[in-house]
């Protein structure tokens, strides 16, 4: 699963819902999407083991941490987002930033960088299909 995918499917499922997960007060849409299918049913599944999971070293746990710090680091919205926990995590990187935490939060700010990108290329690939499809 690369991380563009995976930003795009949480966005995805905290806003409109995807078969089995979704946000709060609102039923989960019918079928999956068709552009993700594999993603979201990966992600579906490690939304619903983070919700149910105790465990303080858990893997799973620790990539669904990692993917709601990534979704608030790349987050654009400037009022109350619907992903968990992304105005917590804004307001962290904000607290982080003003006190300049060292090498841990360039390697960070790399990889916000490199998802940045990534997703604008794929943004850009997609548009490009579709174009040449509407020629066909």
């Amino acid at each position: 699963m690369e991380l563009s995918e995976a930003m795009d499917c949480l966005a995805h499922i905290c806003t409109e819902g995807c078969t089995e997960v979704g946000p709060a007060g609102r039923a989960p849409a019918a079928s999956p999407c068709p552009r993700y299918d594999a993603t979201c049913r990966g992600l579906q599944l490690l939304i619903r083991h983070f919700s149910k999971c105790h465990r303080k070293s858990c893997a799973q746990c620790q990539r669904m941490w990692q993917l709601l710090r990534l979704h608030a680091a790349l987050c654009d919205h400037p009022d109350r987002c619907n992903t968990p926990l992304c105005t917590r995590f804004k307001q962290q990187e904000q607290e982080r930033v003003a006190a300049k935490t060292g090498d841990d939060e360039d390697k960070w700010g790399l990889l916000v960088k490199k998802v940045k990108a990534a997703m604008v290329f794929s943004s850009l690939s997609n548009r490009k299909q579709m174009n040449s499809c509407s020629h066909c």
